[in-house]
């Protein structure tokens, strides 16, 4: 009796073990992605979740699951995030993207010089 014991206890946690789902959530509004094995949604439309990179406890409120491989899920949880891109530089203060007119008198139309 102890055998049979000791394979349904083998069994179930060969059949747990093989049950796993794995989950990939992005967050639109901030263009993260979220690694998980357990999503609970909540009735508010929040999907609140165990990050597989940080370990931390998350709730993003609008969010977008879908289920993936094993393999998927390991790519993604050992990736580093992707960063979000640089923001353009801003115009330093006092410079002109105008180009100034030539020194030397001349005009570009066509026109007759200046005299003074």
């Amino acid at each position: 009796m102890k055998r049979i014991g000791k394979l349904l206890v083998l069994g179930a946690i060969c059949a747990a073990a093989g049950c796993t789902s794995y989950y990939r959530v992005h967050d639109p509004s901030t263009g993260k992605d979220y690694y998980t094995n357990d999503v609970k949604q909540e009735r508010s439309g929040a999907a609140t979740l165990k990050d597989a990179r940080t370990g931390k406890q998350v709730t993003v409120q609008n969010s977008e699951t879908e289920q993936i491989s094993e393999e998927e899920f390991n790519t993604g949880r050992y990736s580093q995030p992707t960063p979000k891109p640089a923001p353009a530089p801003a115009p330093q203060a006092g410079s002109s993207t105008q180009t100034p007119p030539p020194a030397n008198g001349t005009s570009t139309s066509g026109g007759q010089p200046n005299p003074f």
